[in-house]
């Protein structure tokens, strides 16, 4: 109906008290509220008429460079005044810093406690739902619940010590409530039950100044994860993960201008479960990722102090990557977190800004992430594509092998320009203008690497004028109008079903396909937009 889609509004609260109780003793207090009141999202489904790839398997594919939109098609009525989010967020911290007896050891106890409550409502067909697929439950409404609780204690040596160290403990506490219903009523259909998260972790650090210019450094973490889902049967599921990190730091000061590292860190993430209650417990759990993390760089002020140039260059070497994937169970579309093999990542990073003159300011950065599987194998490839060529090692299930893919919906370059030009008024005003280009480059929907967004190029331009005070800037975004979308997700067209012949003939049933064919979804981007803006400042 032409109506204006994909606007957000907020209004929010933030304060913060540091009261100096003692020489020695600091207390800080933050507190924050915000209300988000945003209209419905502008995603779409690229319809399965599009395809033009695996036409005689399962639910067929696109290949190449997906369509560009300027419209979408949502179910807006049967959401009954529930669409787009409406959110509540208050977030508490607290940190008392003692430095004991003024002696430079110093004892910090920190915490904070987050409460979100929200409901999101929104046609998850993203194609106006007019057969109401599947009983109509994917216009519907989300409503989810959230706390956390966080505290930490550490002790710390002097700073000002040739060798320095750090121990601590932590903790974390995280209960989600999430459950799905029709619109405008308490007809709840879809119930993901309790979600109950705890972290605990201890750590601890040694620095030490070898001489003036090399320093070492060797940090040491253990933690905890213990993941339960209480879900709405009364079944209780529960898996718990520990892992040890440690990262390795040496830093070399060249002059006082330049500095050089070498860092190499053991990261981890721990495993999830999958909540959705409709999933089949084939797909319920996801295991934890690791990966050793290497990376040797540089830090320097040059020309006087008039630039700084950071540049580094690092590999990661990851196991059972976590990724999101999307399937089809019963026709039914889910997403949920399953895991890859192996993975690895070579990249660069390049950043730097520059002072040309007094009032002329320019800034650039450049990084290339080169991250493909080594090991995937990967069920849908194998039932849907291309045939089972291959045993997961993760799961044991045959798959489609997809190594020397690249990872999907991850650029494997991108890069910005910048640049500002300042005039002082004799008032003490100033005029400014400034241009901001950044730049991506094609992201795959998933990890057979056949659809993809393109490259993206964004120019946003501003000009204004500033004083202490106050802001005043004309903007225009997306100058170059560029409608590329951001991401793409492979999906499913739960409106345009494959019940009968078709046109064209070779888009219709044949062996093998099912009901539901592939589709895939992207957001609508912004297109070009010009407004003021004024910001004061008391």
């Amino acid at each position: 109906d032409g109506r204006i889609v994909g606007a957000e509004q907020s209004q929010g609260f933030n304060g913060g008290l540091e009261w100096r109780a003692t020489d020695n003793l600091t207390l800080d207090f933050t507190v924050g509220y915000n209300e988000d009141d945003d209209d419905i999202p502008a995603p779409r489904v690229q319809d399965r008429f599009s395809n033009n790839c695996f036409l005689d398997q399962a639910r067929q594919y696109y290949c190449g460079e997906v369509q560009e939109f300027e419209s979408v098609t949502l179910e807006v009525d049967r959401l009954n005044g529930e669409d787009g989010l409406e959110r509540e967020v208050l977030r508490l911290t607290g940190k008392a810093s003692w430095d004991i007896n003024g002696s430079g050891y110093l004892l910090t106890a920190s915490g904070g406690y987050n409460n979100a409550e929200s409901t999101f409502g929104n046609d998850q067909t993203f194609l106006g739902d007019g057969i109401r697929f599947a009983g109509g439950i994917f216009v519907r409404a989300e409503d989810l619940d959230r706390e956390e609780w966080s505290g930490e204690l550490r002790f710390e040596s002097p700073a000002d010590e040739r060798l320095r160290y750090l121990v601590g403990a932590f903790m974390y506490d995280r209960e989600v409530e999430r459950y799905r219903r029709f619109p405008g009523t308490d007809t709840i259909f879809q119930d993901f039950g309790e979600e109950n998260v705890e972290n605990q972790a201890i750590f601890g650090a040694v620095e030490y100044d070898f001489t003036e210019k090399l320093t070492g450094t060797v940090e040491l973490r253990y933690q905890e994860d213990t993941i339960e889902n209480v879900q709405a049967t009364g079944n209780v599921l529960e898996v718990t993960y520990d892992s040890t990190q440690t990262r390795f730091t040496l830093d070399y000061a060249v002059n006082e201008d330049v500095m050089t590292y070498i860092n190499v860190a053991q990261g981890n993430k721990p495993g999830v479960i999958n909540t959705n209650p409709l999933l089949p417990e084939t797909a319920r759990y996801a295991d934890e990722e690791e990966s050793w993390n290497y990376e040797i760089g540089f830090k320097a002020n040059l020309m006087d102090n008039r630039m700084m140039l950071n540049a580094s260059l690092f590999y990661i070497d990851w196991t059972q990557q976590q990724l999101t994937q999307s399937a089809e169970f019963g026709d039914i579309p889910f997403s949920f977190i399953t895991n890859a093999g192996e993975t690895t990542v070579y990249g660069i990073e390049i950043a730097g800004d520059i002072a040309f003159t007094p009032n002329w300011t320019g800034g650039f950065s450049y990084a290339l992430a080169d991250a493909t599987f080594d090991e995937n194998c990967d069920p849908i490839q194998g039932s849907q594509l291309t045939g089972f060529d291959c045993i997961s090692k993760v799961t044991g299930a045959p798959g489609g092998d997809v190594s020397g893919n690249q990872t999907p919906n991850a650029a494997e370059h991108m890069a910005t320009l910048s640049s500002t030009y300042t005039i002082p008024t004799a008032s003490g005003r100033e005029w400014f203008l400034r241009g901001d280009y950044s730049y991506m480059s094609k992201k795959y929907a998933q990890v057979h690497n056949y659809a993809y967004v393109g490259s993206r190029n964004l120019l946003n331009l501003k000009a204004g004028l500033r004083s202490d005070d106050w802001t005043l800037i004309f903007f225009v975004d997306n100058v170059l109008d560029d409608l590329t979308p951001s991401t793409v997700v492979r999906f499913a067209d739960l409106v345009n079903l494959n019940i009968g012949p078709q046109e064209p003939p070779e888009l219709g049933n044949v062996p093998g396909t099912t009901v539901v064919e592939r589709g895939f979804l992207v957001p609508l981007p912004r297109s070009r937009r010009a407004g003021l803006s004024f910001t004061y400042n008391f």
